[in-house]
């Protein structure tokens, strides 16, 4: 499975770790144990938590783009957030993405 999602007709990487995480929670103003356990609740915490994803994969790549959470908001559709929630959901369960396969 690609890790990408299109944004204004260019692809960039998805990635979920720690670093992108700990941007998404300095994005919404949390900082605690209790928040990392759930992720993201309410509706205003995608942009952010995508903005930050986005963001660690072009850090990764190499890329000196960056996004906002409100660059995120503009583009946004139910399509980006599916794309998007398939990609976090496959990084977020072991044993779903198939690297874990090829690294044996």
């Amino acid at each position: 499975m690609d890790d990408s999602i299109e944004i204004r007709g260019a692809a960039y990487r998805v990635v979920v770790n720690w670093n992108s995480f700990v941007a998404f929670l300095k994005y919404v103003g949390r900082d605690t144990l209790e928040d990392a356990q759930g992720g993201f609740g309410a509706p205003s915490d995608i942009a952010p938590l995508i903005a930050a994803c986005l963001n660690e994969g072009c850090r990764i790549d190499g890329k000196e783009e960056r996004f906002t959470p409100e660059d995120v908001g503009e583009v946004l559709t139910p399509a980006i957030i599916e794309r998007f929630m398939q990609i976090y959901a496959a990084a977020s369960t072991p044993g779903t993405s198939g690297r874990e396969a090829k690294k044996k």
